[in-house]
């Protein structure tokens, strides 16, 4: 259960990196 939950948390976090990379280069253009 724990594991589960750690994954789920860290696929979050790897999600929220890209978003903020994402964005960063469009306001970059």
């Amino acid at each position: 259960m724990v594991e589960i939950l750690g994954k789920k948390l860290n696929n979050k976090a790897k999600y929220a990196v890209h978003l903020e990379t994402l964005v960063s280069k469009s306001y970059r253009i």
